[in-house]
């Protein structure tokens, strides 16, 4: 669907709201409502036979540019959705690749050590509790 072709067709037409019948028509014909004809009289639509065509012919007028600028308004929006989203994906791909950096630099460092002197180290104190007990007693 080509937007500027479907509002360029719209903007050439004649001026609307149109009411009751198609700009350059003016035919009443028996058994149609009307009869839409180009200026060389060529027949581009030849018959409208009922009056709830004729209304979607004539609202089209409105409709059309309506929609044309409704849907640039909603491409508009989407295209700042997905730059949003795409700022998001960024990002979350940055913070993933920090976390796996955090995650390999502590498996890097071995904490056996630390976690050796630590436990040594509350074995010393519980010992120096229970002799500070006994001098107490």
């Amino acid at each position: 669907m080509n937007l500027d072709e479907i509002e360029a067709r719209a903007n050439a037409a004649t001026p609307g709201p149109w009411h009751g019948a198609i700009p350059a028509c003016g035919h009443e014909h028996d058994d149609e409502v009307c009869s839409i004809e180009a200026p060389d009289s060529a027949v581009l639509a030849s018959c409208v036979k009922r009056e709830e065509d004729l209304q979607f012919i004539l609202a089209a007028r409105t409709d059309v540019p309506a929609l044309v600028a409704r849907v640039r308004e909603l491409e508009a929006e989407s295209a700042k959705w997905k730059e949003a989203f795409e700022r998001i994906r960024r990002t979350n791909t940055d913070l993933m690749m920090q976390l796996f950096d955090a995650q390999e630099a502590t498996r890097a460092v071995n904490i056996s050590p630390v976690l050796h002197e630590n436990a040594m180290l509350k074995s010393m104190v519980l010992g120096l509790e229970a002799e500070l007990l006994k001098r107490k007693l």
